[in-house]
């Protein structure tokens, strides 16, 4: 294996993210913020409301 090797991973890419998203909930990632703590631009989007 050298570092510009490649892997077909699929639908692991769901476990994958899981797990770092456990791992920083264990120190680095508060559940409770605001997302736009983490991505600043989301906190710039507008919202549709009462379009029916």
């Amino acid at each position: 294996m050298t570092t510009d090797s490649v892997f077909a991973i699929f639908s692991t890419t769901k476990a994958i993210t899981g797990t770092a998203c456990l791992q920083l909930v264990e120190g680095k990632l508060d559940l409770d913020a605001p997302a736009k703590t983490y991505a600043p631009a989301i906190g710039k989007l507008q919202v549709i409301e009462g379009s029916r």
